[in-house]
């Protein structure tokens, strides 16, 4: 649980059907109020982001005691990431997607994808997730059950969700025809609202504009 003050986490035990127990505080707290905050889906690790250097913290869990490890990504987020402001592990809880900002002056594109390439260490992969000529944010990001795809919330003024396919260990058939046509100006709730209906497949652990 996010708080907004200091510990800024909670972290609760499930002791039965309705039955949630504190747990005691890791001992190294984040430093600022979490943003975002994900297990892994084997349960093992704890990520959490905040708007402040280091912008992501993991901690492993052993038991009921939550570690912080460090230096977990490599290389860490640059100073120019500005934040940890949202975080997804794909489902297999090989990849953590972070969301961040992106000012102006930044080449950094406003999602990193770290791949999981021991137990405490997440190697940052290359991707093809275009930085944009705008101040962005990456203000969501989620992957697709099957781990194919990676959907990225924005507020950029070109586009406000954009989906992103990957290939991992073997390639997948990608779906050019979706069997209907979307008005150009079509909006939901005043969004607008785009299907892209074209992509280059890549190499193993890179992301392409779908």
């Amino acid at each position: 649980v996010a708080l907004g003050s200091s510990p800024y986490i909670g972290i609760y035990k499930r002791t039965g059907d309705s039955s949630f127990t504190k747990l005691a505080n890791p001992v190294d707290l984040p430093p600022f109020n979490a943003s975002s905050i994900i297990f892994s889906p084997d349960g093992t690790h704890l990520a959490i982001g905040f708007i402040g250097t280091p912008f992501v913290i993991i901690y492993a869990r052993s038991g009921d005691i939550f570690t912080k490890i460090a230096a977990p990504l490599s290389p860490a987020l640059p100073a120019d990431a500005a934040s940890g402001l949202s975080l997804a592990y794909s489902s297999n809880g090989d990849y953590l997607a972070i969301g961040h900002i992106k000012n102006s002056a930044s080449s950094l594109p406003n999602v990193s994808i770290y791949k999981r390439t021991s137990s405490n260490v997440y190697t940052k992969l290359s991707h093809s997730i275009a930085t944009g000529p705008t101040i962005q944010s990456g203000f969501s990001v989620a992957f697709s059950p099957d781990d194919h795809y990676l959907a990225v919330g924005s507020n950029a003024a070109d586009y406000y969700v954009k989906l992103y396919k990957g290939f991992g260990t073997s390639q997948v058939l990608k779906a050019t025809n979706f069997g209907f046509n979307i008005d150009p100006t079509a909006t939901i709730d005043g969004v607008g609202v785009q299907v892209e209906g074209s992509a280059t497949l890549k190499t193993n652990d890179f992301y392409v504009n779908d």
